[in-house]
């Protein structure tokens, strides 16, 4: 378990040194953790662009005993995330070894550190909500698994990670649900796939309990007391404020925008259960933000295998082998429509699951292969230690795999976290304490410097209003702006990235009605004069571009970024400008 995690571990100890300002999300998860134990503790999660947020305010509550502790060090964010994730490799560690002993440990930790290395060691170290329950989600299938060879107890325990998965992001909830009704239905019917169980006395030669109330009740009863304790947060804000909820249950049974479909879902899911897929390191190529599928052919042969694996399993008559085969022919083939409704464009954080699913998929195979070798191996004393030998060989390759990238983990988006210090420490100088700001942001498609700008003046002490996130929460009830709220000064946070086709920045410094208040330019004045003249000369004298032109329009262009923070009446640099709004507010 140790050697699995160990990836974590080391990531978590390379921030050590590191100093870390965050923006965008993280500086909103760094400001509702700030929040716990005040009257404006979270009781939703995190926020998101349809209009309402994540169903619960867990990876907040979790982060705030490190965040007290450290001082309100950002960093504690991201070491409760490498916390929480060794924790939940030593439980799927602790699950394996008492259903199977050491050849299901070594097997869950092989996958596990593969995963580790398909996720990327750093995405383990980050409380961003997306990559919170990728490991819990592995926890609940392997719990599930074990629930259904008979111990049912372990329902009871699967409340918890099933809980953190979906309260950290809502696409969980369809992946629990379906390992749920898989459940339901194995308790049921797996007398008709596996008649006669093998009659042997390892740990995995079981007889399943059918359904039956009195045998599952406890542990029932049990998942439900637990789940209810994790979810009263988000139960009291379903009664008294916000009714978040009942806004998530609409996303999932109407949707929210415009999805990617079925065709582009079960491509996804292909590329993903490839054996050269993400989940053991493979690419994810994207185009315009959409990470890309790989065609229908890979999820049919691996559902073909698969139901290969079912076949071999009621043959054999190997009940936990049938159990995993089916469970796994439910995942693969459900995640087809949970991807076909993922919004589009499918960002790669949106996708990473499917890792999850892929690694589960080729670890069934494997298992399955495992348990038709098993007796052989275990006849002969010289092949069970060789065999031993080879799988924490495996292991120890595996996790050492990703040693080297977990070594170079640095905390997310660190350039912008510079940019928004040099713009704070301006701010500072130009802007008093005694006024009301509504801060906005203009052209910043990774909504990364807005949000940085405005948590660190709410931390100077300054008045701040937003509708950055307002409808999910995202800076709380104290800065949610309302139509109609007061306030003295609209600022605007404009950003223009290099190459990008929006420059908020010069729309905002050629209205007259604002003043720049706070800047930030990668390129001193001579390159971005030099930058306009070569793109001008580019447009209107084609002849005359040389190709030593056009290499050092691409230089300054990939150098070009700048941000600056615009102080007036009303907003800038604004496709859509509030003039409805700024007209009331005048009036």
């Amino acid at each position: 378990m140790l050697v699995a995690a160990s990836p974590i571990a080391i990531a978590a100890v390379s921030l050590i040194g590191d100093t870390w300002h965050p923006v965008g999300d993280w500086a909103s998860m760094l400001y509702r953790t700030s929040r716990v134990g005040t009257t404006e503790t979270p009781l939703v999660g995190a926020y998101t662009v349809k209009g309402w947020a994540h169903p619960g305010p867990f990876l907040y509550w979790a982060a705030a005993p490190l965040y007290r502790l450290t001082g309100g060090d950002a960093r504690s964010l991201e070491w409760t995330a490498a916390i929480l994730n060794v924790a939940t490799v030593a439980a799927i560690g602790a699950v394996a070894w008492r259903r199977g002993r050491f050849p299901l440990l070594a097997a869950m930790m092989l996958l596990v550190a593969v995963l580790v290395r398909g996720i990327e060691p750093g995405r383990l170290v980050d409380l961003w909500n997306p990559y919170v329950g990728l490991l819990p989600f592995l926890l609940v299938v392997l719990l599930a698994w074990d629930a259904a060879l008979g111990r049912p107890r372990s329902l009871l325990w699967a409340a918890i990670p099933a809980s953190i998965a979906i309260q950290s992001h809502v696409a969980f909830a369809a992946l629990v649900a379906l390992v749920a009704l898989w459940l339901a239905a194995w308790t049921r019917w797996w007398p008709r796939l596996v008649e006669r169980p093998v009659d042997r006395v390892g740990p995995l030669d079981v007889r399943p309990a059918s359904w039956s109330w009195p045998a599952w009740r406890p542990a029932a009863l049990g998942g439900l007391a637990i789940a209810a304790v994790l979810w009263l947060p988000a139960l009291v804000d379903l009664v008294a404020d916000t009714h978040n909820l009942a806004s998530v249950v609409g996303h999932l049974v109407v949707g929210s925008g415009t999805q990617i479909g079925i065709t582009h879902g079960g491509s996804l899911v292909s590329r993903y259960v490839r054996p050269d897929g993400p989940w053991i390191g493979g690419g994810e190529p994207s185009v315009f933000f959409s990470t890309q599928g790989s065609g229908p052919v890979p999820v049919f042969l691996m559902l073909a295998a698969l139901v290969g694996c079912v076949v071999v399993a009621r043959r054999r008559r190997l009940v936990d082998a049938a159990a995993l085969s089916t469970l796994a022919v439910a995942l693969v083939a459900g995640s087809v429509f949970a991807a076909a409704n993922l919004v589009a464009p499918a960002f790669d954080y949106l996708t990473q699951w499917l890792k999850v699913i892929g690694g589960l998929a080729w670890f069934t195979l494997a298992w399955t292969a495992w348990r038709v070798a098993e007796p052989y191996v275990r006849s002969v004393a010289a092949r069970r230690v060789a065999a031993g030998a080879a799988a924490s060989g495996l292991v120890l390759a595996a996790a050492a795999w990703s040693w080297a990238d977990a070594t170079q983990t640095e905390p997310p988006v660190s350039f912008e976290g510079e940019v928004v210090q040099a713009l704070r420490l301006q701010l500072r100088e130009s802007l008093p304490l005694d006024q009301t700001y509504r801060v906005e942001q203009e052209g910043d498609v990774v909504s990364h410097n807005g949000p940085g700008v405005l948590f660190y003046m709410v931390g100077d002490g300054y008045d701040v209003l937003t509708r950055d996130g307002a409808k999910g929460l995202k800076w709380g009830h104290e800065h949610r702006y309302d139509r109609g709220d007061h306030y003295d000064v609209r600022l605007t946070v404009a950003v223009q990235y290099g190459g990008s086709w929006r420059d908020a920045y010069a729309s905002c410094l050629e209205d007259p009605d604002v003043a720049l208040v706070a800047s930030y330019d990668q390129l001193d004045p001579a390159e971005r004069d030099e930058l306009g003249r070569l793109k001008d000369e580019s447009f209107f004298s084609p002849d005359t571009y040389s190709a030593d032109d056009e290499a050092r329009t691409e230089e300054l262009v990939g150098a070009s970024f700048r941000a600056g923070v615009f102080a007036g009446e009303h907003g800038c640099g604004e496709e859509d400008d509030d003039e409805e709004e700024e007209m009331s507010r005048a009036g």
